[in-house]
């Protein structure tokens, strides 16, 4: 249950099964595929999940403490997404090095910023919407949690510091967003090849008229007040019964 760069990318599932020794959680294709955002959601593209508009930068956008000038197309893309963009890390973890931004002048730090951490970085449309995120346990979609932070948005500080985020279970949504929340995150699951657990993250509109992916976790918080373990205990399925099985399916898998 590494989580990161190194621990959730692939790198360390590829250096354990050279080893051959038995690990838990996804594998190596579902962990570099997962973990690496602007493949993942390409990927999820192919398979007709619902994908926010979105554009990659490289080191070569950098000239020394200066960003390159945007080309013409790519402005006029970010200038037609109305309600902003986000810059993130295309490969990092804990919302290390993202940027919400509402203007264009605001592009060239939120870039040095992500590439810090990684060396592609995604602008992606902002929608302000609803932060909702699926379980996945046992080839079975539990339902969504909605990540609300009382300030600003979720962070690695929002995530880390007690209290600051209000986690809303089952969330205040309507039944066809939930259904559909559900199916799409399992089909996700499936198709990413992801194994035993994992959790698949939303935004939706606030009308609830569309919902997009975000990403993929295939090594979600395992503790017992993580947001996976929330989601199996709202339907009676005990935080010891998730770790027996993570044990004994990585056990299995490799006898």
């Amino acid at each position: 249950a590494l989580h990161g760069t190194g621990g959730e990318d692939g790198v360390v599932q590829g250096l354990l099964e050279y080893l051959g020794l038995n690990y838990t959680g996804s594998g190596i294709f579902a962990s570099s595929l997962s973990f690496n955002k602007e493949a993942s959601l390409d990927f999820a593209k192919s398979i007709g999940a619902p994908v926010l508009e979105h554009l990659v930068f490289d080191h070569s956008m950098l000239a020394g403490d200066q960003t390159k000038d945007l080309s013409e197309i790519d402005k006029e893309k970010i200038l037609s997404w109305n309600e902003g963009y986000v810059v993130k890390p295309v490969a990092s973890g804990s919302s290390r090095g993202v940027s919400l931004c509402t203007e264009l002048d605001e592009f060239s730090e939120a870039l040095k910023e992500a590439l810090k951490w990684s060396s592609k970085a995604l602008v992606e449309k902002r929608v302000n919407g609803r932060e909702l995120t699926v379980g996945i346990f046992d080839n079975q979609a539990f339902d969504a949690i909605e990540i609300r932070p009382k300030q600003g948005f979720y962070d690695i500080k929002n995530k880390y510091t007690q209290g600051a985020t209000e986690y809303l279970l089952p969330a205040p949504i309507q039944p066809k967003l939930s259904e559909a929340l559900k199916k799409q995150a399992l089909e996700i699951y499936k198709k990413f090849q992801l194994k035993t657990y994992g959790r698949i993250d939303f935004i939706a509109k606030p009308d609830e008229s569309e919902f997009y992916f975000i990403e993929v976790n295939t090594l979600p918080g395992c503790t017992p007040t993580s947001l996976l373990p929330k989601a199996l205990a709202y339907k009676n399925i005990s935080f010891e019964h998730l770790i027996q099985t993570l044990l004994d399916e990585s056990l299995s898998s490799f006898t």
